[in-house]
């Protein structure tokens, strides 16, 4: 059984310099939307895996 493609499967992030960053770690961006928030701002999707939550972490620490 295939999961469906809900947002569930995606990481929204909302900071440019977190998505540049994602990407020279090796993780593509595999779609952007608007902010819902109407900020003029893109939201950057990534899939949602424990490597890009490490990252993230990292990112973050």
């Amino acid at each position: 059984m295939r999961r469906k493609n809900t947002m569930d499967n995606f990481r929204e992030i909302f900071s440019l310099r977190l998505a540049r960053y994602l990407e020279s770690k090796g993780f593509m961006i595999v779609g952007t939307r608007p902010d819902l928030k109407e900020t003029g701002r893109e939201v950057f999707l990534f899939v949602n895996t424990p490597q890009l939550r490490q990252a993230i972490d990292a990112y973050m620490s």
